[in-house]
């Protein structure tokens, strides 16, 4: 009787399924998924209020995107298979992919900094490769190709030591208009992100005719039961001078109390405007500045648009920083406390609930789940109507016709606009 080597036999039964040729197993790949250009303008920059913006040193003028991430590269055996796919996850997410025929190594994208996570490569049911990914970095850019400039917001550190978590609230750009996001990307928004809710930021003039107000409604303006959507509408509130006008102080507000009562429903929330810089940076910025990022760090966040082609530079947002230093408090942290609850009326309890769910110790969270929690839903009550300038008060004749927004809320915390 011959005795076979037992890694020979295994070699040839991989054969005769068309599998000789494996990749090594338990491969360990380490990916910083920060960019070239925004790791050296995050290690680089540390900002002064008094401080000229260096954002256009780390992006001269240019149509090359810098605002995508690194992808972890994963090898492809080169095997012999009907189909193929890569599932990666952790303890809190996991995805499968198909991976085209010929490919000798696919891309992972969107990762969490500052995870591990494990994959396997299937072919016809049979695993032919399998490892680790370890991620790096802080800053968390999200590639979706059709669009642009969405990242994110977790990552930056707090005063208090602690992290704004990943995987809860995003900001970036809209997603049609002169912006349509293709299918592919919207699976990715949808469910690779889970966003559950939005808030657009975009003002009555992007409402000519066959142009959706809305980043997650069609040309026809019809609903989604997916994602519960807010429209106050904004044109030109982001100035040091707006933050004591009554009309953008009720906009803060009502679009704080959204954030938050859609967190506590479990939904992961997407802020955009048409770039995702201005108008989203500003309402970023008092957010980032609730939860106690340093002024260096929220200056860094609105700047990093600039790497989408959109320069934004800290000059816009200086002066509203200023204005909030100069209100009671030891810090700065508590002085945007002090506006929020002072000023702006917000209840503490909904701040104190943001800050349960949106900060973490040295964990760093991870992607999120895909399920929607609905354990704490928002209180059910009459439909309200909003006009196309965010008022509750009918247009005057000058505006009659201007469309008018009307937003359902519903008892399973979900609201669906609808546009007339």
């Amino acid at each position: 009787m011959i005795i076979m080597d037992k890694r020979l036999l295994l070699t040839l039964l991989m054969t005769g399924f068309g599998l000789a040729a494996m990749a090594q197993y338990d491969e360990v790949i380490e990916v910083n998924v920060e960019n070239e250009t925004v790791q050296r303008y995050m290690d680089e920059v540390t900002y002064q209020l008094d401080d000229e913006s260096r954002i256009t040193d780390y992006h001269k003028v240019s149509w090359e995107r810098k605002d995508q991430p690194n992808p972890a590269v994963i090898a492809v055996p080169a095997v012999q298979a009907d189909t193929m796919t890569i599932t990666v996850w952790n303890d809190d997410w996991t995805t499968t992919k198909g991976i085209a025929k010929g490919s000798t190594e696919v891309e992972v994208y969107n990762l969490v900094p500052q995870c591990n996570y494990s994959y396997q490569v299937v072919a016809d049911e049979t695993v032919v490769a399998s490892g680790q990914i370890n991620t790096t970095g802080r800053v968390r850019m999200i590639a979706l190709p059709s669009i642009s400039n969405v990242r994110d917001m977790g990552g930056w550190p707090t005063a208090d030591g602690r992290t704004i978590r990943y995987g809860r609230i995003y900001r970036g750009s809209e997603l049609n208009a002169l912006h349509p996001i293709d299918s592919a990307d919207m699976v990715t928004m949808t469910t690779d992100l889970a966003i559950g809710a939005e808030i657009d930021m975009r003002a009555w003039y992007n409402t000519d005719p066959g142009i959706s107000a809305f980043g997650f409604l069609d040309a026809r303006h019809a609903g989604s039961d997916n994602v519960a959507s807010f429209l106050y509408t904004n044109d030109s509130g982001q100035t040091a001078e707006a933050l004591s006008m009554y009309m953008w102080q009720r906009r803060w507000k009502n679009e704080f109390n959204f954030i938050v009562e859609n967190l506590m429903a479990g939904r992961n929330i997407y802020l955009h405007c048409i770039w995702g810089a201005n108008r989203t940076g500003f309402l970023a910025m008092l957010l980032e500045g609730l939860m106690g990022v340093s002024y260096s760090d929220m200056v860094k966040d609105y700047e990093l648009t600039t790497l989408a082609n959109r320069l934004e530079q800290k000059h816009k947002i200086d002066g509203a920083i200023a204005h909030i230093d100069s209100l009671p408090g030891n810090t700065l942290q508590e002085k945007f406390n002090h506006y929020f609850v002072s000023v702006l009326k917000v209840n503490q309890s909904y701040i104190n609930y943001l800050f349960s769910v949106m900060l973490e110790g040295s964990s760093n969270g991870g992607n999120p789940s895909t399920a929607i929690d609905d354990r704490h839903p928002v209180a059910d009550v009459p439909h309200s109507t909003f006009y196309i300038d965010g008022r509750r008060t009918p247009p005057s004749p000058f505006n009659a016709h201007r469309p008018t927004l009307l937003i359902e809320r519903r008892s399973d915390g979900s609201v669906r606009k609808i546009f007339r």
